[in-house]
């Protein structure tokens, strides 16, 4: 596994949204501060904040602001199918 990159207590206005169909270029595992709106399989669902989402290399990325300033951590990696693999054997989800 390769850390590609990272972010900590990005922010951005209210407007904000991050719309990536072809995914971002590596998995991301982001943790989403503020109240935001995330798009999965075509369904919006809004959160708090206070939540996390573990998205695969290729998956749709479809996430923004909702009602306030958009604030996250983030951490992007590359891996191969069997590191994947692990990561799923320890219960880890993705793309939820």
């Amino acid at each position: 596994m390769i850390f590609d990159g990272c972010g900590y207590n990005f922010r951005h206005d209210s407007n904000f949204k991050a719309d990536r169909p072809c995914g971002a270029g590596g998995n991301i595992c982001m943790f989403i501060r503020s109240p935001a709106r995330i798009t999965l399989n075509g369904q919006d669902h809004y959160v708090k904040g206070n939540t996390a989402i573990v998205y695969r290399m290729k998956s749709p990325h479809i996430y923004g602001a909702h009602n306030a300033p958009f604030v996250n951590d983030w951490v992007r990696f590359l891996s191969d199918e069997d590191e994947l693999d692990h990561l799923e054997s320890l219960g880890i989800p993705f793309d939820t």
